[in-house]
């Protein structure tokens, strides 16, 4: 079973929690101490899950009864980052391969984009539009960052991704011809 160890969110959220300040609230020093255990493997996956979700628990609690701004902002950014931890166990739990840090072997055939450039912009704006396409956190890329991925895989020299952008949203005629095409082969192949 996977767990926590080596964990750069968890390693983020511990230098996060410690910022620069002088003096840290001593909620937080045990968290950051905890969080410390539980990277360097002094707990089990188990044990560490349920003490992080304690301090979830915890964190909003403190949030919502601090006075000071910038403290009750701290506890709600720890409870952020422990949920995104917990959040990236889960798919790393599901998808184990997706973590193992192996990149595909030379044998592996890379993939290569054979239609226009001009269809393969049409797929990359309609797909980020779509917002169905996320990161292994949930979060959405930029727009440039899922251009820089969609090219790589198809090994395409992608250019500018607002000038795709912009290119495919200023035609004039046939907005998504490509996408238009695929929809035909969709509806006569069955």
């Amino acid at each position: 079973m996977a767990n926590f160890q080596n964990c750069r969110l968890l390693d983020t959220a511990m230098q996060c929690i410690s910022l620069d300040r002088e003096e840290t609230d001593p909620v937080l020093e045990e968290y950051r101490q905890m969080l410390h255990d539980i990277l360097y493997g002094e707990y089990d996956h188990l044990e560490a899950e349920r003490i992080l979700r304690e301090n979830i628990f915890i964190f909003r609690e403190a949030a919502a009864i601090e006075k000071e701004p910038e403290q009750a902002r701290l506890y709600r950014f720890a409870c952020h980052l422990t949920e995104i931890v917990l959040q990236q166990n889960r798919k790393r739990e599901s998808a184990p391969a997706l973590f193992s840090g192996k990149r595909p072997s030379a044998a592996t055939p890379s993939l290569v984009w054979s239609g226009t450039k001009a269809e393969l912009y049409e797929l990359i704006v309609a797909l980020y539009g779509s917002g169905v396409v996320s990161d292994v956190s949930g979060q959405q890329l930029s727009f440039a960052r899922f251009v820089d991925v969609i090219c790589m895989i198809f090994n395409v020299d992608g250019g500018s991704p607002m000038d795709i952008k912009r290119s495919i949203l200023s035609r004039k005629t046939r907005l998504t011809a490509f996408i238009d095409r695929l929809k035909n082969i969709l509806e006569t192949t069955k």
